[in-house]
């Protein structure tokens, strides 16, 4: 094979390569890309509320904004209603289950969120749980299977 058929065949594959870059994209790259963020954090316990626990999750783009916040560990407020906020500002209201359980879903009136933003969820001025959105991570296995689910 000469040096220039050589030369054409490595060229054709770096065109080809770059051409399908956009199409190799990891979930959270592909994310990025098309201007959707996710975000989510642990919920922490307090002094006052020592086993509350659970997760948020925010997700935008295509104009939408979602916020999911699930609570665990509360029994202590069972039957009572805990207050959800994003940024300080009010975002909804849970009501806490019989196994002290509370979870809430909004796909509107949802602030923006970024990064660093803190969610907190109280009982009558006291903090119950809180945390700190970051980006969401995203992970390959060694065989390819759970491409673009969560480490927690």
């Amino acid at each position: 094979m000469s040096h220039t058929t050589r030369s054409r065949i490595a060229g054709a594959a770096l065109a080809l390569a770059t051409a399908t870059t956009g199409l190799l994209a990891l979930p959270g790259q592909a994310a990025q890309a098309s201007g959707e963020r996710e975000l989510d954090t642990a919920l922490h316990s307090t002094r006052a509320y020592p086993r509350a626990a659970g997760h948020a999750e925010y997700e935008s783009g295509g104009g939408h904004r979602e916020l999911s916040v699930h609570l665990r560990g509360v029994r202590a407020l069972a039957g009572k209603t805990v207050r959800v906020s994003v940024h300080g500002d009010f975002v909804g209201r849970m009501r806490v289950s019989q196994y002290g359980r509370a979870h809430l879903e909004r796909h509107s009136g949802v602030p923006r969120c970024f990064a660093g933003t803190r969610v907190k969820v109280t009982r009558s001025g006291t903090v119950v749980a809180y945390g700190r959105f970051h980006r969401e991570r995203h992970h390959d296995d060694d065989m390819g299977y759970g491409m673009g689910y969560r480490m927690r």
